[in-house]
């Protein structure tokens, strides 16, 4: 899924999303919005993990419960 924060809020929202991968660069940012804070659920079950040498690492999670 490729978009904004409010496009994945209602995703997550209307439990349409099974499994979220997470591109993680090192990098500094801003305050960003929170796609997490909406859609019922407190907790992610990670799936695996991947790292690169460029130093990203793609982490796999599932909704829990």
């Amino acid at each position: 899924m490729f978009g904004g924060a409010g496009f994945a809020s209602a995703l997550i929202a209307a439990r349409l999303v099974d499994e979220f991968q997470l591109f993680i660069n090192p990098a500094v940012l801003g305050a960003g919005r929170r796609i997490f804070d909406q859609g019922g659920f407190g907790r992610l079950r990670l799936l695996g993990s991947k790292s690169y040498a460029c130093g990203m690492v793609v982490s796999r999670y599932a909704p829990a419960g």
